[in-house]
């Protein structure tokens, strides 16, 4: 009777140990992902799992308005959406063992980012509207980051026959400091989009 009190006793123990166990077991809400994406990383540094690799760019155009079409000067200002997206292999979890987490939105100044520019602009950088807007990551570390920008595109302009002329402008995006070898951009099959655009009365 003596042995059987103790199997008992036992068993109670061993049950109690599991219990306790899964009770201290880390819960993955969107702040523990955050604290475990960020444990070591690095902006600067490009997010590839080789030296060797390349991160490839997509660049995207949505146009809101022309807001002027200088002759004179041969430039064009417009309002528009830039759309980047690109992969963070550092920035990649496991919906299934977080909370069913399909999206991060982060501050685009945490993560490492592509140094695009505007070849043609006219300005020395692009002349973003004071609005801050959030990059979205998804679990496989695709980043989607799009932002408002104004910019003034240098372009030749050709009055001939004004006011029956057509003009073409191009915007030339691309990188800055990083080499072709490290970053890669391509522009989206359908990369301006005019479906918010504001004509001119």
């Amino acid at each position: 009777m003596r042995v059987q009190r103790f199997s008992l006793y036992l068993v109670i123990l061993l049950s109690l140990g599991i219990e306790t166990e899964c009770a201290n077991e880390t819960k993955c809400d969107e702040i523990t992902l955050k604290n475990r994406l960020f444990d070591g990383y690095l902006r600067s540094a490009r997010p590839v799992a080789n030296d060797s690799d390349i991160v490839e760019v997509v660049l995207g155009m949505d146009l809101f308005h022309i807001l002027e079409l200088n002759e004179k000067d041969q430039t064009m200002s417009i309002s528009i959406w830039l759309r980047r997206t690109w992969t963070d292999v550092s920035l990649v979890w496991d919906p299934e063992t977080c909370d069913d987490l399909e999206e991060l939105r982060l501050d685009p100044a945490e993560i490492w980012q592509p140094d695009i520019v505007l070849y043609n602009n006219v300005d020395a950088a692009l002349n973003q509207f004071n609005v801050i807007t959030d990059a979205r990551v998804s679990p496989d570390g695709t980043v989607n980051f799009n932002s408002p920008f104004v910019i003034d595109i240098s372009c030749g302009l050709d009055m001939t026959y004004f006011p029956f002329d057509s003009q073409t402008c191009t915007a030339t995006f691309g990188t800055w400091f990083t080499a072709s070898d490290e970053v890669a951009v391509r522009s989206e099959d359908n990369n301006t989009g005019i479906d918010n655009f504001v004509r001119n009365t």
